[in-house]
């Protein structure tokens, strides 16, 4: 899965599985030592998730605002351009 194609909705429903399958161990009872570190990694995986999906849809925002402005200063430069070769050729 390229990270370009995680929208939120996939993001969340996959934290939510995770949170609820993390829930229901623990509310089973974990009495076996393996079975504690591994929810305690699922627990530090999820931690994990959260915090690069945050910063990815952080950074993901601002390009969209980039493309925004380079789109907008792109279309002036284009009609400032059209503007200059209208003036050349009566010239």
């Amino acid at each position: 899965m390229s990270m370009a194609n995680i929208s939120t909705t996939q993001h969340m429903g996959f934290s939510q599985t995770m949170d609820d399958f993390i829930k229901k161990l623990e509310v089973v009872g974990l009495h076996d030592f393996s079975a504690k570190a591994i929810v305690t990694e699922l627990k530090k995986e999820l931690f994990l998730l959260e915090n690069i999906f945050a910063e990815y849809d952080s950074k993901t925002k601002q390009l969209k605002h980039l493309v925004s402005e380079y789109q907008k200063i792109q279309r002036n430069a284009r009609i400032n351009l059209r503007i200059c070769q209208q003036i050349c050729s009566k010239v």
